[in-house]
């Protein structure tokens, strides 16, 4: 099992767990978070929570992935105090290339935003790098805040097989604007990614909406069709947290 994460931040989140329950299967994972600080704390809490043998299966990327083969760096927008302040954990986690999307998360919490440099590369170029070109991926993961309709865009699917793509698809168009107000604006990034990326590539995309919370979750799911089996695994792990839908775009 292959399985890559583009914005690892801290590691506390599915992917570890995932990986603790297939350890035997494993044969490669690339985590990448741009931020150094948390990177660290990704990097210890993986190491405290998987077997030596299973830890050393994993390549840590300290960089940004843009959908631009031609960059490499890139300006990228974090609190002022990084992880030394209380709320350290929470704010690092929306951290971007798009500062628009930092201000509004932390708009009202007193805390500065800096600018810093970072190393960048293409998902192209790091799975190609890590994985190899021809090879399976079980499981993409991206959450880059705001960035990932560009990079999904910039994909090049002839290149690799995956089966799995999970992806932030509240931000694709802009901040808290993604999926569910724009898969149907021709030209729009969700429309694209929907109609020119996924259909002709043979995924279905899901997502799931919350009864109780009366909203859609901030994920979507692009699964190859042929592969139900993915589809009712991601069902059910909904099933356990939530009351609600999971659901098939039928555009």
């Amino acid at each position: 099992m292959n399985i890559v994460q583009v914005g690892a931040h801290v590691g506390r989140d599915g992917t570890l767990r995932l990986i603790q329950h297939n350890q035997n299967k494993i044969k490669k994972c690339v985590l990448i978070e741009p931020l150094q600080s948390s990177l660290g704390k990704c990097i210890n809490f993986y190491k405290e929570n998987l077997k030596k043998e299973v830890f050393d299966k994993i390549t840590f990327l300290n960089q940004a992935v843009v959908p631009d083969e031609s960059i490499n760096t890139v300006d990228f927008f974090v609190p002022q105090n990084e992880h030394d302040s209380p709320n350290g954990l929470s704010y690092t986690a929306f951290c971007s290339v798009r500062k628009d999307h930092v201000e509004a998360h932390l708009r009202n919490s007193g805390e500065k935003i800096k600018k810093i440099t970072v190393t960048a590369s293409s998902l192209n170029a790091i799975l190609r790098d890590h994985i190899g070109t021809g090879a399976t991926i079980d499981r993409l993961f991206i959450d880059t805040e705001g960035l990932d309709g560009e990079i999904l865009l910039s994909l090049n699917l002839d290149l690799f097989d995956i089966h799995y793509i999970c992806f932030e698809g509240l931000h694709l168009d802009g901040v808290m604007t993604g999926v569910h107000q724009k898969v149907q604006e021709k030209n729009s990034i969700s429309n694209r990614l929907f109609y020119e990326k996924f259909m002709p590539n043979n995924y279905n995309l899901y997502t799931f909406f919350d009864t109780d919370e009366r909203a859609f979750d901030y994920d979507n799911w692009a699964i190859k069709s042929d592969r139900q089996d993915l589809a009712h695994e991601v069902e059910r792990l909904f099933f356990k947290k939530k009351n609600g839908q999971f659901q098939k775009f039928n555009w």
